[in-house]
C-alpha cells in the first residue's frame, strides 16, 4: 500500500498495528508478557496527535456529544482545567477533549493507574490544568471509533 493521503494513512495504518498485535500476541501462563498498553501509549502519536494537529475538522465539535456515545465514562474528565473558552460546559466538546489529550501525549504529561500490577487507566493533564483518567479498554474503543470517524470518506 501506497501513501495516497499521509494523514489518513497514517491513522489507518497506526489501528492497523493495534489490531494486528492484538491478532497475534496472546496471554498464557509463562508466556512472555504483553505490552498491550505501551504499544497503545505510543500509538496516540498517530490516534490523537496527528488527527488534533492535521484533521481537526475531522473532529466532532457539537457541544451535545456525550462521552458514553464514544466509550467512555461520564467521569473521564477529573478536571477541565482553565479552557480558552473559560469554564463554559457547552464548549466541552469531542474536540476539545481530543486537543487536551494531544496536549498530554505531545508534553509527556501521562502516568499510569494500576492494580495487581497491571496497568488499568492513564492519566493525561495538560499546563491548563486539564486532567482526564482513561481506563484502558475505553482508551482502546475510543480511539478506535475516532479513528473509524476520520477515516470516513
Amino acid at each position: 500500500m501506497q501513501y495516497d493521503q499521509f494523514e489518513l494513512d497514517f491513522v489507518r495504518r497506526t489501528r492497523a498495528i493495534l489490531e494486528q498485535y492484538d491478532a497475534h500476541v496472546v496471554p498464557s501462563v509463562g508466556a512472555p508478557e504483553r505490552y498491550e498498553v505501551t504499544l497503545l501509549t505510543n500509538c496516540l502519536l498517530g490516534l490523537i496527535a496527528l488527527p488534533k494537529q492535521l484533521l481537526s475538522a475531522k473532529i466532532p465539535s457539537d457541544p451535545e456529544c456525550r462521552f458514553g456515545d464514544w466509550g467512555l465514562p461520564d467521569s473521564v474528565v477529573k478536571s477541565w482545567g482553565n479552557a480558552a473558552a473559560g469554564n463554559d460546559p457547552s464548549m466541552h466538546t469531542l474536540a476539545e477533549f481530543v486537543g487536551r489529550l494531544r496536549n498530554g501525549v505531545c508534553h509527556l504529561r501521562l502516568e499510569v493507574e494500576a492494580q495487581n500490577g497491571e496497568i488499568t487507566a492513564l492519566r493525561f493533564h495538560d499546563l491548563n490544568g486539564f486532567e482526564a483518567l482513561v481506563p484502558v479498554d475505553c482508551l482502546k474503543n475510543f480511539v478506535y471509533k475516532l479513528s473509524d470517524v476520520l477515516l470516513v470518506a
